[in-house]
């Protein structure tokens, strides 16, 4: 005779869970090197694409160039490793801030509830105080 017990309860405790998926994280790493390849681009049309910066395709380089640019130069010109890389983490930022909204945009938006439609309303004209 088993001593264990089911103390499941609910059919949302006995559903199998859905896994997640991949699509956020592929994504996610996709934003951050867009990232890379923004401030390797924007370090590479700064100083014109010279050949001392290596090899490119189409004036393309590789997304991790700026790594071996900032690893060999970074004493010899901070201003521009800093401005390059202001401009690849506003993109990656803007990538990423874009995905922290996905979950929210599917979420169903809540309806009015007991306490938030009981509040009483206020009702100051916040013009008239400022004006005086």
């Amino acid at each position: 005779m088993s001593t264990t017990y089911n103390n499941a309860v609910g059919p949302q405790v006995r559903a199998p869970q859905p896994k997640p998926g991949l699509v956020i994280p592929v994504l996610a790493c996709a934003s951050l090197v867009f990232g890379l390849q923004s401030a390797t681009q924007f370090f590479a049309y700064t100083f014109q694409y010279q050949a001392a910066l290596g090899e490119h395709v189409g004036a393309l380089y590789q997304p991790w160039a700026i790594l071996e640019w900032a690893w060999r130069w970074a004493h010899d010109y901070p201003l521009q490793l800093r401005q390059a890389g202001g401009v690849g983490m506003i993109v990656a930022a803007s990538g990423l801030l874009g995905l922290a909204r996905i979950p929210f945009s599917t979420a169903r938006p809540a309806g009015p509830t007991e306490t938030t439609s009981k509040l009483p309303r206020c009702s100051l004209d916040l013009e008239r105080s400022w004006i005086g």
